[in-house]
């Protein structure tokens, strides 16, 4: 990689084009939340780029280090000091219930919210979430109706039952549209959820790798 940046001269750049393979590693969360504005944004100016999503490794920095994804999508916790980043897109948490949720108003106590039954998302390799962090920091342990690989299930999991589940507010109002859900002001402390693009120190000059990262962050919702 320090070569290809330093003393490989790559032809000049065109976007209509370039034929090439960008890998990402970023969650569902991401796709649905921001990122699929992007990738149409992208196709339509370059309409022979791959772009190749991954679902988060078990070491992330260490893939992104070694050059197995030229991005990474992700919160600055999960990101290395030794490679430049900069802030994607913010977020705040929800609870989410069914529309028809015996138990919940319009709000929920924290009593309510560690008593009732949780959903969940698990990464494969077993990295605790964001919100997983700060949910056992708050004192008590999550009772689990079900555990699911992907943010993108909880919601169906939430429709129909009693149960509840603390998600991104952007994956919320998403599913909202579909499902007969509702939501919620979480009764714990848990602070912004800020998504940040990271890629390799080597890869600065890199022309298309720039104009990729350059178009995902003017794809961002105002």
């Amino acid at each position: 990689m320090q070569i290809d940046g330093t003393i490989i001269q790559p032809p000049e750049f065109d976007p209509a084009t370039v034929e090439r393979t960008i890998r990402i590693l970023a969650s569902d969360y991401v796709v649905i939340a921001e990122l699929d504005k992007a990738v149409r944004a992208i196709h339509r100016k370059a309409p022979r780029l791959t772009l190749v999503i991954e679902p988060p490794k078990l070491d992330p920095v260490t893939a992104l280090s070694h050059g197995d994804v030229d991005l990474l999508a992700m919160p600055d916790v999960y990101l290395s000091e030794e490679h430049p980043s900069v802030p994607y897109f913010r977020d705040e948490y929800v609870v989410i219930a069914c529309q028809n949720n015996r138990f919940l108003g319009e709000t929920i106590s924290r009593e309510e919210f560690f008593e009732a039954r949780h959903v969940v998302m698990r990464f494969a390799n077993h990295t605790p979430t964001f919100e997983g962090w700060f949910t056992k920091n708050a004192g008590a342990e999550r009772k689990l109706a079900a555990v699911c690989g992907g943010f993108a299930a909880v919601p169906f999991l939430i429709a129909g039952t009693d149960n509840i589940a603390l998600v991104q507010g952007r994956l919320a109002r998403a599913f909202q549209q579909m499902l007969p859900i509702r939501i919620l002001p979480p009764p714990i402390d848990i602070p912004p959820l800020v998504e940040h693009l990271q890629w390799h120190a080597f890869s600065e000059g890199d022309d298309c790798l720039n104009w990729v990262r350059q178009e995902i962050l003017a794809a961002r919702q105002s």
